[in-house]
């Protein structure tokens, strides 16, 4: 049998299956063998991802009184666009991509980083508005794009840790 706890990116455990009349662990440290415990064990993966936005200083204007918002998080906060100098982290959960839209006509300049990868899709405001690309990003409700949809991702952290203290 086998000891142990898993830490790192790793969520609840999603589904197990014992052996016949072995016992199933609910937490840490778990047991695993293919006689008296699990056999198997499948656990979620925390499903979030840090994302950092930095107002683009070298654009006079770059700075916006917002809002612009992302789906499933709601109005990015005004720390973030305020100023020439602003800059955020937020974190964004249980999605694949980040969908952000703006919500005025206060032109916006910026870059994404973090754990964000390419940006898949955009929408100008209007017929002929403009794109500029993704780094830096300009985004108003006007003229320049008004939604920006970037693909999220991570590598995963997941630590093994045998408990040599059960005797297993």
């Amino acid at each position: 049998a086998w000891a142990f706890t898993i830490d790192g990116d790793i969520g609840n455990i999603k589904s197990y299956e014992t052996a016949p009349g072995g016992t199933h662990y609910s937490s840490f440290p778990t047991i695993m063998d293919t006689d008296d415990f699990d056999m198997v064990q499948t656990y979620n993966l925390q499903k979030c991802y840090k994302i950092h936005f930095k107002t683009n200083k070298d654009w006079a204007t770059a700075a916006s009184t917002g809002p612009f918002y992302i789906e499933g998080y709601g109005a990015l906060p005004s720390a973030c666009h305020s100023t020439l100098t602003s800059e955020c982290d937020i974190e964004v959960c249980d999605t694949k991509n980040l969908v952000l839209s703006a919500g005025t006509t206060d032109t916006w300049s910026f870059t994404v980083s973090g754990e964000v990868g390419p940006l898949l899709t955009y929408e100008t405001a209007t017929t002929g508005g403009i794109h500029y690309g993704a780094s830096p990003a300009y985004m108003d409700s006007d003229w320049f794009d008004v939604m920006h949809t970037y693909q999220l991702g991570k590598c995963y952290n997941i630590q093994f840790i045998t408990d040599s203290t059960d005797g297993y």
